[in-house]
């Protein structure tokens, strides 16, 4: 909720304020996803973005480097028991509306 909340409160111009209010590895996996494909995510693109900033952050949090995707890194992990908690949570309804 955090990425998703910062999306609303800051928008496409608000990076800066973004860095100061998130966690140090949630705002580096936002900058490495792309703030503005996070603002300007429709409901066609969010899970895609989801599960891209989901392998972002996790690798981020667990201090591995950023080389190739391994074979079986899909980025579409949904246990419960991630790192990521409520971080980048939407629902299936986000329209992408801000």
């Amino acid at each position: 909720m955090m990425v998703k909340d910062a999306v609303r409160r800051h928008g496409v111009m608000g990076m800066s304020e973004v860095r100061r209010s998130l966690p140090e590895e949630v705002s580096t996996a936002v900058e490495k996803v792309g703030w503005r494909n996070l603002c300007d995510m429709t409901e066609y693109s969010t899970e895609k973005l989801r599960s891209n900033f989901r392998v972002v952050y996790e690798r981020i949090a667990s201090g591995s480097s950023f080389g190739s995707p391994s074979p079986n890194d899909t980025g579409t992990r949904e246990d419960g028991g991630s790192s990521l908690g409520s971080v980048f949570r939407l629902g299936p309804r986000h329209s992408g509306s801000r």
